[in-house]
């Protein structure tokens, strides 16, 4: 998410009107970007049960975590995937996955960076229905969106339209026509009213904005004014006395939570503990790393030579022997004309290779030297005792 200009701005951000501590403000926002980083080899509920057990607190229990991951399952509507892999999720699926890994911590205010951005108007409309019932629960819930759909449009409570870092509205969706038409910007009937807002913050129905910034700039003095004139403990915006003129207020209780101390919630030998954990399991199914580990024991147990070219040699033909036992399983079971017979025979049949490739190709290398070496002693003593005889005949 860009928020413009960041240098050569001076001012200052008050919450609740109070100035605002960014480090221990901070953990009660949730920033979840456009491109949210999950492991692959983890399962969608691995994957919260690993962010739980590093953002929660160590006093809470293990069934009371696993009770609040099943719960965000629910509420994301995850629970049939919930042992699926992340790399096999689909991309709504993923959206949803990296905000049930924010939603673990209760974040009051949520940013989210364009969480449509990639998906199709299903999986689209899916994303945004799940953040509209977070704000329904009384979480503030702030996107950034480009070309919503009419649907998807309609389903937000206030937008922010801003064109080259000066807002033109802000307010309700259902005064946006009205405001942009007292603006001279008529908005033409049965016209998706998202598309005509994009289109004028883009400049395609003119560049005459000045009376729309106009108009902003006086809604931000007069909410400037109406909060330095109530400035005290009973004009909180946690209870707000009178209409917010420009957004939703934000609504943390108690006011004092966002003072409050916000140091690690687990120890560093925990975090330690659970991401060796984490990545224990990502290794074991990793399908190169957990293979090239398991061959070690018999590699060297066979006693073959420390020579890594020796090693890469015996790594390769371990592959080729799984690959070509793969396909040969995946042309028997296509035989039968049954997928699941197919990737069974396919899984047979690789073991069945892979156990004598692995477990006795160091054993057969040493035999076949052994029986080589016999073969080329009794060739030459034949050929010792044949130039013999010869030179006793002579």
């Amino acid at each position: 998410m860009d928020f413009g200009q960041t240098h050569g701005v001076t001012g200052s951000v008050k919450v609740n009107g109070k100035e605002r501590i960014v480090h221990k403000f901070r953990k009660q926002l949730s920033y979840i970007t456009q491109e949210f980083a999950i492991l692959d080899l983890l399962t969608a509920r691995e994957t919260l049960v690993v962010a739980a057990d590093l953002k929660l607190n160590s006093d809470i229990g293990t069934q009371k975590k696993n009770e609040m991951v099943d719960h965000i399952l629910d509420i994301l509507g995850l629970e049939k995937v919930m042992n699926t892999p992340v790399a096999k999720l689909s991309g709504g699926e993923k959206k949803r996955l990296s905000i049930g890994v924010e939603l673990l911590t209760n974040p009051p205010v949520m940013f989210f960076d364009e969480p449509t951005s990639g998906l199709d108007s299903s999986s689209a409309l899916q994303v945004i229905s799940h953040l509209k019932s977070l704000a329904e629960g009384g979480r503030t819930v702030v996107c950034s969106i480009h070309q919503p759909s009419s649907k998807l449009f309609q389903m937000f409570d206030d937008i922010y339209l801003i064109k080259e870092g000066q807002c033109l509205y802000s307010g309700p969706i259902s005064d946006l026509t009205h405001v942009l038409g007292e603006a001279g910007f008529q908005c033409p009937s049965f016209y998706n009213r998202a598309d005509f807002a994009i289109e004028l913050a883009s400049g395609e129905r003119g560049n005459n904005t000045e009376r729309l910034v106009a108009k902003f700039n006086n809604q931000l003095s007069d909410m400037l004014d109406h909060q330095q004139d109530g400035s005290s403990e009973e004009t909180s915006i946690l209870q707000p006395k009178a209409p917010n003129i420009n957004g939703t207020a934000i609504q943390i209780s108690p006011e004092d939570e966002i003072y409050k101390d916000t140091s690690y919630a687990q120890s560093v030998w925990r975090q330690f503990q659970v991401l060796c954990r984490r990545s224990f399991l990502c290794s074991l199914r990793d399908k190169i790393i957990c293979p090239t580990v398991l061959l070690l024991p018999g590699y060297f147990l066979t006693d073959q030579p420390s020579d890594g070219t020796r090693f890469l040699q015996f790594w390769f033909i371990c592959l080729l022997v799984s690959v070509i036992a793969h396909n040969q399983g995946l042309a028997a079971g296509a035989l039968f004309n049954n997928p699941q017979v197919s990737i069974h025979t396919c899984n047979y049949v690789t073991h069945l290779k892979m156990v004598r490739a692995v477990v006795f190709s160091g054993l057969h290398s040493r035999t076949f030297a052994v029986q080589l070496e016999r073969q080329l002693k009794r060739a030459c003593m034949l050929s010792i005792l044949h130039v013999t005889r010869r030179i006793r005949i002579n």
